[in-house]
């Protein structure tokens, strides 16, 4: 058997190395565009690649439907057996999971040379532009006119449309398109917010706040978490997921933010611990409760010095969102092939043995592990298509 995969990021390596274990004598052909294999794979987890989250709740996705029905056929924790049956070291801290060397670069070599060891094989830099099909059911990767096969599987996992200069640019929908697929438009997600209040003065202020998003309507998202204040914008893994909770949504209206940066302290004994300070140190007051940063917009927006009043700012800080940042700064992209497209095995229902993997479909997770859990969860989803290639008593790991 001969099986063609599209892109060597996460869920494309997975697959690889899975269904290469599972069938030991297939040919497994992986082609990336990059000459960099596993590019966006350095980057992730700040460099430390943050593989897993233990707890994979589906509400953390935005098809929790879906990631429900997944996790009936291959539950959480068979996620990290499978990477250490590869002999991948783990280490926990709380629900999220890294490899035991803390180190992103150390997991994508490893994995790399443990696919090639196998018999993978890597073809880059490939950029296929489409591909078709022969009248006995072979598949054919074109590029610059020639015909790459023939194949007898192709699994699509060339990612989306985040940090492109990782590789991710979709440069390969025009194709699936062509094909006839459905595809739900790409937006950035986990990405900064813009905001319509001008917040310069706050520019490289951290602070750790409840945060709260909502549209016009309804609360949409709750979380605690570092903020971290631009220019124009803030960040930090709490606001990332804000705006995916905000922008999955068909219809964004009237955005807003509510943050308590004291979530911990009540608001009369914020007030107390301003009035004390004050009464000790009037000049400088503020200094005992906020960043630098904080005491400039303070001192110009409330020069009264109000205790009252600044405890309750801070309590309640509102800020409209005007946007959000766009692709070259978000981490994973919303949007993709439709999941009515794919059966539960992520099989195409149009085309037999065409698989899709990862980022390529409308699924997108928190930070904290979940869009690498979804890579990995999903080529072990396409590798349960193969078992019936091997036999009824094979199994994956």
């Amino acid at each position: 058997m001969k099986i063609a995969i599209l892109g060597a990021g996460a869920s494309g390596l997975y697959s690889a190395i899975l269904i290469q274990r599972l069938l030991p004598h297939a040919e497994i052909t992986v082609f990336e565009k990059e000459t960099k294999l596993g590019k966006k794979l350095y980057a992730t987890g700040n460099g430390h690649c943050n593989v897993l989250n233990r707890s994979l709740l589906p509400e953390a996705y935005n098809d929790p439907s879906f990631i429900s029905k997944a996790l009936s056929v291959i539950p959480a924790s068979v996620l990290m057996d499978t990477l250490r049956s590869w002999g991948v070291a783990l280490r926990e801290d709380g629900n999220l999971v890294y490899p035991l060397s803390y180190s992103a670069e150390s997991y994508v070599h490893y994995l790399f040379s443990y696919a090639t060891n196998l018999g993978v094989h890597f073809v880059s830099p490939f950029l296929a532009e489409d591909y078709e099909a022969d009248h006995k059911g072979h598949y054919f990767l074109l590029k610059n006119h020639e015909k790459i096969g023939p194949f007898d599987a192709l699994i699509i996992a060339c990612g989306a449309k985040s940090a492109p200069r990782l590789g991710s640019d979709g440069s390969f929908l025009p194709a699936l398109e062509k094909h006839g697929y459905h595809l739900i438009p790409f937006r950035p997600g986990l990405a900064p917010i813009k905001l319509q209040e001008d917040i310069h003065l706050l520019a490289g202020a951290r602070h750790g706040a409840l945060v709260k998003a909502f549209d016009a309507t309804q609360q949409l998202f709750q979380e605690e978490g570092e903020v971290l204040f631009k220019k124009d914008g803030i960040s930090g893994i709490v606001i990332l997921n804000a705006e995916s909770a905000i922008y999955r949504r068909n219809k964004v209206n009237s955005p807003r933010l509510e943050m308590d940066l004291f979530p911990h302290i009540e608001e009369k004994t914020l007030i107390r611990l301003l009035s004390k300070a004050k009464a000790e140190n009037a000049s400088h007051y503020l200094s005992s409760l906020v960043s630098e940063p904080f005491v400039r917009l303070l001192e110009e927006r409330f020069p009264s010095g109000n205790p009252v009043t600044i405890a309750a700012h801070l309590k309640h800080l509102v800020y409209h969102v005007k946007g959000r940042y766009d692709f070259m700064d978000s981490q994973v992209s919303l949007g993709g092939v439709a999941l009515n497209e794919v059966t539960n095995q992520l099989e195409s229902r149009h085309e037999k043995r065409i698989y899709f993997a990862g980022e390529i479909l409308n699924i997108d997770g928190f930070c904290g592990g979940y869009n690498l859990s979804w890579a990995l969860l999903s080529a072990l989803l396409i590798a349960e298509n193969f078992k019936a290639d091997k036999g009824r008593m094979t199994k994956i790991i």
